[in-house]
């Protein structure tokens, strides 16, 4: 088999893009909050295009990252090694539901990979919430990629069809911004491009994280008789993953993202969205 086209099939399920000559990268991203609960529920959409302004494959950036709205955290109650996804097992598997209790959304890219193959190869993407690469990382969400099995360019093309790509981490960092917009950073925990020389890209990616919830058992005093508690409750309410973020004084929360180049000027895009209200 042709090294070039199997590096270019692993790209499947990554969020990279890798260097062209005399490139013109442009890179869009935006994040939308659905579905807001008055218990702190809310769906996360992120969106992001990547093309060149010259119609070549885009440059790949050396580095990407994602900062999120300060005050937005992962409850401590779900950095738990009973909660995390046991990656192994969704690398063995390849099924989704092996850590259906971890799922915190799914999604969809379009893989550029002139000049082996003409047509974008679409591909299918699972979310965990899983434990972090990195010492330093909070935690990270696994992320599961596999080819769309229907389109005509997988299943006409058996190199493509057949490949297994690895996991990808993104690891949660808490790094908050000394001006107090951001907090969290979302970075690569490992390096899904190889050395091939190949040119691809990923030129769509949409993804639909809603998260998940966990039940939280307490117990309360009910009654008390001389300084003693005599009667007791145990209440059950469910959390949410993640706390909602902060609202400032702009009542805007803001997103941004990092595109890191070793030849060319890098790339910030940042994007605010109204503060999430969460009606009672």
């Amino acid at each position: 088999m042709h090294r070039g086209i199997l590096a270019a099939a692993a790209l499947l399920g990554l969020f990279v893009t890798v260097a062209t000559v005399q490139a013109e990268p442009v890179q869009e991203f935006s994040f939308e909050l659905r579905d807001l609960k008055p218990d702190g529920r809310f769906t996360v959409v992120y969106t992001q295009r990547s093309y060149d302004s010259t119609g070549a494959v885009p440059t790949q950036p050396n580095e990407f990252y994602l900062r999120l709205p300060a005050g937005a955290k992962l409850r401590r109650e779900f950095l738990n090694k009973h909660v995390f996804c046991d990656v192994k097992k969704l690398d063995r598997t390849r099924d989704p539901k092996s850590c259906r209790r971890s799922a915190v959304g799914t999604g969809r890219v379009l893989v550029d990979a002139r000049p082996f193959i003409a047509d974008q190869i679409p591909a299918d993407l699972w979310l965990f919430l899983a434990k972090g690469t990195t010492k330093k990382a909070v935690a990270s969400l696994a992320i599961l990629g596999k080819q769309d099995q229907n389109a005509p360019v997988v299943r006409d093309n058996p190199i493509v069809r057949d490949f297994r790509a690895p996991i990808v981490f993104l690891n949660f960092f808490d790094e908050p911004t000394r001006d107090g917009i951001y907090g969290y950073r979302l970075a690569f925990g490992n390096s899904p491009t190889g050395n091939s020389g190949v040119s691809f890209s990923i030129a769509e990616t949409h993804v639909v994280n809603k998260g998940f919830t966990l039940r939280k058992r307490t117990t309360k005093c009910l009654k008390r008789r001389g300084g003693r508690c005599v009667r007791k409750g145990v209440f059950a309410k469910r959390l949410f993953w993640f706390t909602p973020p902060r609202c400032p004084v702009s009542r805007k929360v803001s997103f941004e993202a990092f595109f890191g180049y070793a030849s060319l000027p890098d790339i910030v895009r940042t994007t605010q969205l109204p503060c999430p209200h969460f009606r009672g």
